[in-house]
């Protein structure tokens, strides 16, 4: 018979050393093993060993956690595995700073609500950090639900120079959202947003393919039912990438929730006039199946009024040029 097998002690791996903001606090990313002996239970902690100030571990008994300063100064942590009878520890640096502003960003062409017909440069400004330049139909409010495609990458700072070529021949007719985010070495992330309005039948390279399932000849806008593939679609539709129902194919899309992005002003007068202004678009687009764009500027009634200030209104919509009235 061999010799039975002997306790070796656990091993503790603290990670990297690391910069972290006061405001953010760090995650330490540490590890440890055992070879399961004598009982198997592994243990870990993490303990403060020095720094200025107090350190809140959000839970001390994992590896993996977040960290929390009171103050800027370097603490140094340790991280203990214990098997009930051996023990190891490893310890890490981490150096506390001030708040740093996050990244700055602007998009400054095309503007706000412009109608895109023709490939053309997307202009703005990256004051620092990694940057995606990507749009996305605005077919949702939530933009985490949405397909989002990237335009161009970069990294480092950018001041009022072309970031990428937004190319509506490749993309369906609508409202879509371009967004530049820029994230820094800290993961602050900024974010700076844009509609625009693709129209026009100026489609090069796209593939389109339609199959007929129903038709019923009524008055009006007859019923018909069709199965439609689009490489410009980047949504997954109802049979797949791409695809759609004939009875889909109308759509709406607005650029984000109407009711944000107004102001109220008031005049210096002594009976005030009150009244509300928009910070940003309000559009509405319907899409039809052709690629026929009515497009509508939100505007909301009463636009200002005496004594008192305005808190309730009525949303109307305005055709834009280009839309019957």
């Amino acid at each position: 018979m061999g010799a039975p097998a002997q306790n070796q002690p656990p091993t503790a791996d603290a990670g990297p050393d690391q910069t972290a903001l006061l405001s953010a606090g760090a995650q330490v990313n540490g590890s440890a093993g055992d070879d399961g002996l004598p009982a198997g239970n592994l243990t870990t902690n993490w303990t403060k060993v020095s720094g200025p100030g107090a350190v809140t571990f959000l839970n001390p008994n994992l590896t993996i956690t977040g960290v929390l300063f009171s103050t800027t100064g370097t603490y140094v942590l340790r991280l203990t595995a214990g098997d009930g009878v051996l023990s190891a520890s490893d310890d890490i640096t981490i150096t506390v700073i001030d708040n740093v502003a996050p990244p700055a960003v602007a998009i400054t062409a095309p503007t706000d609500g412009t109608s895109v017909t023709e490939p053309s440069s997307v202009i703005g400004s990256v004051s620092s950090g990694a940057w995606v330049l990507e749009y996305s139909l605005a077919n949702d409010d939530n933009a985490n639900n949405r397909v989002w495609t990237t335009i161009a990458t970069g990294n480092g700072a950018i001041s009022t120079a072309e970031l990428g070529t937004l190319d509506p021949t490749m993309m369906l007719n609508g409202l879509f959202d371009i967004r530049l985010s820029a994230t820094d070495s800290y993961g602050q992330t900024s974010r700076a947003s844009i509609a625009v309005i693709v129209e026009r039948n100026f489609k090069v390279g796209n593939f389109t393919v339609s199959f007929s399932d129903l038709n019923i000849p009524v008055a009006g806008v007859p019923m018909e039912v069709t199965r439609t593939y689009d490489s410009r679609d980047k949504r997954v539709g109802d049979f797949g990438f791409g695809w759609t129902l004939g009875l889909h194919n109308v759509r709406l899309e607005k650029s984000g929730g109407l009711g944000f992005k107004w102001y109220e002003t008031v005049s210096q007068e002594l009976i005030p006039n009150y009244c509300l202004e928009a910070t940003g678009s309000h559009l509405v687009t319907v899409t039809f199946p052709g690629g026929k764009v009515f497009k509508f500027q939100a505007a909301v009634t009463p636009h200002c009024q005496r004594f008192t200030a305005v808190t309730s209104g009525t949303l109307t919509f305005i055709p834009l040029a280009g839309t019957a009235r």
